[in-house]
This record gives C-alpha cells, sequence and structure tokens, in this order.
C-alpha cells in the first residue's frame, strides 16, 4: 500500500487517540506504526485486509523476493534438520561447504536495507517465518546474485513438496548454485 506523508500523519494521529483511549478492540497500532515507520506498509493490506478498500494492490516485487527466499530458507532447514548422520554425510559430501550447517544468514543490512528490512519486518513484526525469530538477519555480505541462483532452482521445486521434504539431490543442487559462477 502505498501512503501518502499526510496519510502516514493521520494514521499516527489515530494510532496515538486509540492508543490512549486505551481501546482493547480493533486496528493493530502497533504494527500499523511499524509498518509506517520502516516504510513496510504492504504489511498493513497483509494483516488488515479490508481496512482499505481501494483496488487491491500488488505486493511489491523485493516482498515477493523476499517471501521466496525465506520460504525457499524454511525448506532447506527443515531438509537439513531431518536428516540422518549419514543424510549430512551425504549432502556435505555433495555440497561440500554449502553443505555443512544448512542456515539462513539473512541480507546485507548496508547493501541489501530494504529486503533487510522486509525480512525483518515479516519475522519480528508479523511473527511470519518464526524459525528465524532472534536471529541477526543480517549476512555482512550481498546475497541478491546468490539467492537468485537458489531460486531459479527452487521455484519449480517448491510446487511438488506439500506434505515432503527437500530431498538430499534437490538440497544439493540448491544449495552447490551458491557458488558464485565467475569463480
Amino acid at each position: 500500500m502505498e501512503m501518502t506523508n499526510a496519510e502516514k500523519l493521520m494514521f499516527e494521529m489515530l494510532s496515538e487517540i486509540h492508543e490512549t483511549l486505551k481501546i482493547k478492540k480493533g486496528v493493530n497500532t502497533k504494527l500499523l506504526k511499524e509498518a509506517i515507520y520502516s516504510d513496510n506498509t504492504w504489511a498493513i493490506d497483509w494483516e488488515m485486509p479490508g481496512i482499505i478498500q481501494d483496488k487491491k494492490e500488488e505486493n511489491p516485487p523485493e516482498v515477493k523476493y523476499v517471501v521466496d527466499v525465506l520460504d525457499m530458507w524454511s525448506f532447506l532447514e527443515e531438509g537439513y534438520t531431518a536428516l540422518t548422520s549419514e543424510g549430512n554425510k551425504e549432502l556435505a559430501a555433495k555440497a561440500g561447504i554449502f553443505g555443512k550447517n544448512v542456515k539462513f544468514t539473512g541480507f546485507d543490512k548496508n547493501n541489501e536495507s530494504k529486503l533487510y528490512s522486509i525480512a525483518y519486518f515479516l519475522v519480528n513484526e508479523m511473527g511470519r517465518f518464526q524459525q528465524f525469530k532472534g536471529r541477526e538477519l543480517n549476512s555482512h555480505l550481498p546475497t541478491t546474485g546468490m539467492y537468485k541462483r537458489m531460486l531459479s532452482i527452487f521455484l519449480p521445486i517448491r510446487k511438488n513438496l506439500v506434505g515432503r521434504t527437500l530431498s538430499i539431490d534437490e538440497m544439493t543442487e540448491i544449495l552447490n548454485s551458491m557458488a558464485n559462477p565467475k569463480e
């Protein structure tokens, strides 16, 4: 949801009135204010559908991308956790360093600040992807090229993941795509 500065000010003022009157039901003013302050106003449509009855806006492309990345890493971590010790050894043999300690490290807060902000908001403000709650989420290095390579392999697989985890071969293919092809 795109908001003008005047709309943001009005929402903030109405939120303050709502909180001052100690209204228990209704709008989640904390989330509303955090969405405005962090420029994640798309989250208002997610968490409060029907509040704004304008035209239905598509999610910004960055939000879709971050959700896809978080979803991919959810499946990777779940698959990795489900492996036996033999499975861990097989994955490490097939994926090398990428197959050891499979864990989402986030987005670069300096160079990918918008992506970091979206991920942080989804996890810590909206309660989505709770397996990442409490993590730093700052990778300290750019991730976009790597995650795009990984997603190009994961997204076609995702539609067949209902009721199952990733196989070792699927994880291997996704994880091996982390390597920079220029090296």
